[in-house]
Parts: C-alpha cells; structure tokens; sequence
C-alpha cells in the first residue's frame, strides 16, 4: 500500500506550501556553446507536447497555488511562438496565481518581440508590462545568444 498526501492540506513540512514557483520551458532557436543545460534546439515540433505535460502536471495540484514570485526559465521560454507563450501564461496564471508577484522570463533579443510582450502584458500586471517595454526598448543592444532577464521587481537585464 503506498501513503497519500492530499497536495491541498496545511502543512508544516518545509517545501509542502512554497512561495516560489519555477517553470521550465526546454526550448531554444539554438544550442549555445557555453550552455550546459539539455535543449531540443530548433525541435519547436515539440512544444505543444510540452505544453500539454505541463498543464498535465499542473492540473495534480488539484487547486491553484499563490506564490510570490514566479520564473519561467529554460532554455528560451520567448522561443515559443504566441499562441503557446499565451496557453503557457493561462495555465501559469490559473494554477500558480499570486497578487503582486514578481514575475520573470528568460528571453533572447531575437525571441521577443511587441506581440509577445503585448501578450505578457495582458495576461500579467501593469508592473509587468512597464518591465517588458523597459526590456524590449535595451533588446537592440544585446547581441547573439545573450539572455535577457525581464524582472518586475529588479529590472535587471543581463549583457
């Protein structure tokens, strides 16, 4: 017989009701060389199936977890194309939800654009949409495979 726990329950076990949340989002244009991390580069055929494990997966929380601050890294999270950067921001909003939250996405100058942040912007808080303007106007001056780090709280952006 194998013990349950219901996700749902209070509990007092460190890492039971966390206030960070971090997803993962695989994909990128490319595999840069000083990257170590394991990347279908270029296999965006992949993406939906990706997508559809994911909400899978947030679907076992059973109900919708507030945190304080959510990441979604990778890979290139902006490397997915609207529609499944919109189905990622819905699924993302509706189970991992949090009032004034910091939010951050990893992107490359080349995998946003005014869509994707037009995108971002309404599925997220005013914050958020004055930080992704802020990224999308100093995209130009990063160059190649440079991370651009779009923070609502920091507003720090990588070189």
């Amino acid at each position: 017989s194998r013990l349950t726990y219901p996700m749902s329950a209070p509990s007092s076990v460190p890492g039971q009701n966390p206030t960070a949340a971090y997803l993962h989002i695989p994909f990128c244009a490319h595999h840069c060389g000083y990257c170590d991390f394991a990347v279908p580069a270029g296999r965006a055929e992949l993406i939906d199936d990706y997508l559809d494990a994911l909400e899978l997966e947030l679907n076992r929380l059973a109900e919708p977890h507030a945190v304080r601050t959510i990441f979604i890294g990778g890979g290139t999270p902006t490397y997915l194309n609207l529609r499944q950067i919109a189905r990622l921001l819905a699924a993302e909003n509706h189970w991992i939800p949090g009032p004034d939250r910091e939010f951050s996405i990893e992107s490359t100058p080349d995998s946003l654009d005014a869509d994707k942040i037009a995108c971002m912007k309404d599925t997220e808080s005013r914050e958020k949409e004055r930080q992704c303007q802020t990224a999308h106007q100093k995209q130009e001056s990063c160059r190649g495979c440079e991370k651009v780090l779009v923070q609502s709280q920091t507003r720090q952006i990588d070189h």
